[in-house]
Protein backbone atom coordinates (compact mmCIF):
# COMPACT_ATOMS: atom_id res chain seq x y z
CA UNK A 1 0.00 0.00 0.00
CA UNK A 2 3.00 2.50 0.80
CA UNK A 3 4.40 2.38 -2.89
CA UNK A 4 0.74 2.99 -4.22
CA UNK A 5 0.75 6.45 -1.66
CA UNK A 6 3.71 7.61 -2.68
CA UNK A 7 3.54 7.24 -6.35
CA UNK A 8 1.14 10.75 -5.77
CA UNK A 9 3.97 12.55 -3.54
CA UNK A 10 5.85 14.38 -6.05
CA UNK A 11 9.10 15.09 -4.61
CA UNK A 12 11.90 13.15 -5.76
CA UNK A 13 13.34 11.82 -2.26
CA UNK A 14 10.25 10.10 -2.14
CA UNK A 15 11.47 7.94 -4.99
CA UNK A 16 14.58 7.64 -3.40
CA UNK A 17 13.21 6.07 0.07
CA UNK A 18 10.52 3.87 -1.84
CA UNK A 19 13.60 1.45 -3.92
CA UNK A 20 14.34 0.34 -0.19
CA UNK A 21 11.02 -0.76 0.96
CA UNK A 22 11.04 -4.72 1.70
CA UNK A 23 7.91 -5.25 -1.83
CA UNK A 24 10.84 -3.26 -3.95
CA UNK A 25 14.09 -4.90 -2.27
CA UNK A 26 12.43 -8.76 -3.52
CA UNK A 27 11.50 -7.11 -6.82
CA UNK A 28 15.17 -6.30 -7.17
CA UNK A 29 16.55 -9.63 -5.91
CA UNK A 30 14.68 -11.39 -8.27
CA UNK A 31 15.12 -9.23 -11.50
CA UNK A 32 17.71 -10.60 -13.85
CA UNK A 33 18.05 -6.76 -15.03
CA UNK A 34 16.84 -3.46 -14.14
CA UNK A 35 14.11 -3.33 -16.89
CA UNK A 36 12.30 -6.24 -15.26
CA UNK A 37 11.84 -4.38 -12.16
CA UNK A 38 9.82 -1.79 -13.96
CA UNK A 39 9.59 1.64 -13.17
CA UNK A 40 11.47 1.86 -10.23
CA UNK A 41 15.07 2.12 -10.48
CA UNK A 42 16.39 -0.93 -8.19
CA UNK A 43 19.72 -2.07 -6.21
CA UNK A 44 21.52 -4.88 -7.00
CA UNK A 45 20.58 -8.03 -5.66
CA UNK A 46 23.67 -8.07 -2.99
CA UNK A 47 22.15 -4.93 -1.78
CA UNK A 48 18.71 -5.49 -1.92
CA UNK A 49 19.18 -8.83 0.13
CA UNK A 50 21.53 -7.09 3.05
CA UNK A 51 18.91 -4.21 2.93
CA UNK A 52 16.16 -6.82 3.60
CA UNK A 53 18.23 -8.29 6.32
CA UNK A 54 18.11 -4.84 8.20
CA UNK A 55 14.33 -5.13 7.55
CA UNK A 56 14.51 -8.19 9.80
CA UNK A 57 17.50 -7.85 12.33
CA UNK A 58 16.25 -4.42 13.00
CA UNK A 59 12.80 -5.18 14.25
CA UNK A 60 13.56 -8.16 16.14
CA UNK A 61 17.20 -6.54 18.05
CA UNK A 62 14.31 -3.74 19.16
CA UNK A 63 11.80 -6.73 20.00
CA UNK A 64 14.17 -8.12 22.10
CA UNK A 65 15.61 -5.31 23.86
CA UNK A 66 11.74 -4.63 24.91
CA UNK A 67 11.43 -8.03 25.65
CA UNK A 68 14.24 -7.81 28.05
CA UNK A 69 13.42 -4.59 29.81
CA UNK A 70 9.66 -5.34 30.12
CA UNK A 71 9.37 -8.72 31.12
CA UNK A 72 9.44 -9.30 35.06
Amino acid sequence: MVPMITEFVPHDGVQDVVRFLPMNLGTAMMAVTAADAGRVEVLTPGAAALALGVWTVVPLAVAALLLRRRDV
